[in-house]
This record gives C-alpha cells, structure tokens and sequence, in this order.
C-alpha cells in the first residue's frame, strides 16, 4: 500500500497474511489483476471473477460501494477507456477511485492525464487543474500535457516541465504551492499600486488644471524616478509565508474585493485632495501674493507662482505609504515590514520630503532653495500654512491605512475563508 509520508512516497507491505488482518484488508491475486479491499472478502472477489465475464462490472460495483481502491496498469486503463458505452457518471467514479498506476508507456501516462483534465473541465469548470510529476525522459509527454509539470530531476523531463527542483521527492510540491500564491498575491499588488499610483496623479492633476495651472517637470520626475520605479521594483522581495494553508488568492485584476479596496482609497484620497486645493486657495497669504502677480500682467511668471506645494508634498507621501497600504501579507506572505528595502527607502524619502517641504526656513544655499522651488513651486513664505497640509496630509495616511487594513482586508480574509469553507463542503 502506498501512501505519502513526509513528502516521500512510503510502501507497506501487504504480501503478508498477518499484515493484511492488521488493516482490516483482504486480497486477491491472480494472473490478471491484483485486488486490495477493506471491506469486501477475498473470496468473494474471487467468485464474483470467475463468474462475470466483464471484469469492468465487478470493478465498477466495488468502486460504486466505496469498497476499493485501485491499481492498474497503463495497458489496462488504456482498455478500460475505450468503451464506448461507458456512461460519464462511471468514467468519473472510476478515476475517483484509482490511486495508483503502474507500468505505464509515456502514451498511456499522457492519456492518465488527459482523462483527468476531462473529467475536472466537466466537474469543476475551470475551479482545478491536474499536475504530474515526473523524473526522467519518458515522463516528458505526460508534462507537457499536464496543467502542471514538475520535473524532479536535470533529465531531458525538465525541457518539457513547467517547473524543475533537484530534489528527489515530492516535497518540492509544498514549496511551489507556496510559491504560487505568494508570486500571484504579489502580481495582483504591484498592479493594485500601479493603478493607484496613476488614477492618484490623475486626480491631482485634474485637481491643478481647475486652477489653470500645472505641476512642474521636476516633480514629475520626482514622483516617477524618485519613488514610483523603485518601490514597484522592490515590492516583489517580500518573502512568501513558510508554511501552506487552505486559503486561495485571488486569480483576476478586476475582481470585486480589489475594485472595492482600489477605488474606496482614491475616493478617500480626493475628498483630502479636495480639502487641500480649498486650505491653499483660501489661504490669505496665498491670495495677497497672486494679486500681486496678476496686477503686474505677466503671464509667463503667473503659472510658475501659483502654489502648487501641498498636492506635491501629498501625492509624495502617498505613493511612498501605498507600498505598505497595498502589501497585504497574511496568509500568503510575511509581512511587509520584513522586506528591508522597502522600510528603508519609504522612511528616507518620507524624511527627504519633509526636510524639502520645510527647506525655505532653514538657512540654505540660495541654489537649493532655487532648485526647491522649481519643485514644489511655493507661493507662501507661512510656516503655520505648511503645518496645516502637512498634519493634513499625516491625517489622511492614518486613515487610509486604518480603512485599507482594518476594513478591507479583513473583509477580502473573511470571503476566502468562506470560500474555502464552500471548497470543503463541496
């Protein structure tokens, strides 16, 4: 009897009388066919073989009985299949009750997995897929037909296998499970902060050009090659979790649970967006200098010195945090605070930001504090003004990540919990 144990296939021994009475097991060997059976007695068997002509009725009763488990040969399961009579409800009653086969060609293995495909496409739709591991040449068709490959060796199986290891067990399964989910969970974050990283810089566009006015090239760039491309670079090393679980991820960009958490942080995001525009707008000091500028008539200075600081200082600190707000950990990987790099350069350059946006009241050169300017493009000389967008903008980190981690994610854990619970039933 085989069966897996520490992720390396065991065998008992069942040739033995006293072994057999141990598990409560009988047997039946002839010529032709090797019966093992917990419940049905070995003469029986045996009588019912000598009186049916079709070995295919006693087989089908026996499994129809949940009284047996089968092993066959690939000759013999390349027979089996060719009945044409064979009702759909037999064809997947059988291979439920297979668990082991033996003696196959490369064709007939091809053909195990073949079946098995059928048999899931019309059980399940498209909810399971069918592996096959395998560790030397002849393996090679059975997976490339497989959903699934897994070479356990550096044979010529690895050119065919979707995946390889140099272990010679299937241990290597649990990894690459593991493995899986973490790599997907992770394809769907990256895409998640990509798409909030733009549908942000959108709204605070948008939010400029209702001011007639414009962000300046270099924050562009300091949101684009400061921030954006290296943290969607280093997100992916957070490390997958270290032991598997029954939860699944989710396996398209637009489902539910995503849209809700994507689109319930930006409507967040432009309701503080939209607190900001009025702070600066309506500040007084902000409004004695444009009419000051606009007296004078010159257009060309006019967009350069409207103030357009506070969406700068804001949409910085959130496409930095977003690394944290959209890493979601638990249960398919470790948290994000464990990923080195990305703690360091989101704190850095949160510190960068913040000695950049208080850097016209210090004593600095008046290069920097030129170059600052072509940042930011500051209109206002009031440091009380700056600490007012400042503790806005802390305000709305606070609670975006409240909401993203306490509200959605826990909402997004309890549906697949009920999903598995749903699996299990089934």
């Amino acid at each position: 009897i085989g069966q897996v144990a520490d992720g390396r296939l065991a065998w008992e021994e069942i040739e033995n009388e006293q072994h057999r009475q141990d598990r409560g097991m009988s047997l039946h060997n002839d010529e032709h066919s090797v019966f093992v059976s917990r419940k049905s007695s070995a003469r029986s068997l045996a009588s019912d073989l000598r009186e049916q002509k079709d070995i295919f009725k006693v087989i089908m009763r026996e499994a129809y009985r949940d009284n047996c488990v089968i092993c066959i040969t690939g000759e013999a399961f390349e027979k089996l299949f060719e009945r044409a009579n064979m009702k759909r409800k037999s064809y997947q009653r059988l291979l439920d009750s297979i668990y082991i086969y033996a003696r196959a060609s490369p064709g007939q293995k091809a053909l195990i997995v073949s079946k098995y495909q059928e048999y899931f496409a019309a059980a399940y739709k498209d909810d399971w897929f069918v592996g096959f591991c395998g560790d030397g040449a002849n393996d090679s068709e059975a997976l490339k037909q497989a959903d699934i490959g897994m070479s356990l060796s550096h044979s010529e199986a690895l050119l065919a296998a979707s995946f390889n290891t140099t272990r010679e067990n299937v241990s290597c399964l649990i990894d690459l499970f593991i493995q899986a989910k973490c790599s997907l969970e992770t394809s769907l974050q990256n895409a998640k902060y990509v798409l909030f990283y733009s549908l942000l810089q959108f709204i605070c566009v948008l939010a400029v050009y209702l001011k007639a006015i414009e962000f300046s090239n270099m924050a562009y760039f300091w949101w684009d090659l400061i921030i954006f491309v290296p943290l969607s670079v280093i997100m992916n090393n957070t490390a997958a979790v270290s032991r598997l679980n029954s939860k699944y991820p989710q396996t398209t960009l637009l489902n539910k649970e995503l849209m809700v958490s994507l689109f319930g942080t930006l409507v967040i995001c432009g309701a503080f967006v939209i607190l900001l525009q009025n702070m600066s707008y309506g500040d007084s000091t902000n409004l004695e200098i444009y009419e000051i500028i606009k007296s004078k008539g010159d257009m060309g200075d006019f967009l350069f010195y409207r103030d357009t600081q506070p969406l700068v200082f804001f949409c910085s600190i959130f496409n930095l945090w977003a690394a944290f707000f959209f890493s979601r950990s638990y249960p398919f990987k470790k948290s994000v605070f464990t990923n080195k790099p990305v703690v360091a350069w989101v704190l850095c350059f949160t510190l960068l930001t913040l000695f950049l946006t208080y850097a016209k009241f210090l004593n600095l050169p008046y290069e920097f504090i030129y170059w600052n300017n072509k940042l930011f493009r500051t209109l206002t000389e009031d440091f009380s003004y700056v600490n007012n967008y400042v503790a806005v903008t802390a305000l709305a980190v606070v609670v975006v990540y409240f909401v993203e981690k306490r509200v959605f994610e826990r909402y997004v854990v309890a549906k697949d919990e009920m999903k598995v619970k749903k699996r299990k039933k089934n």
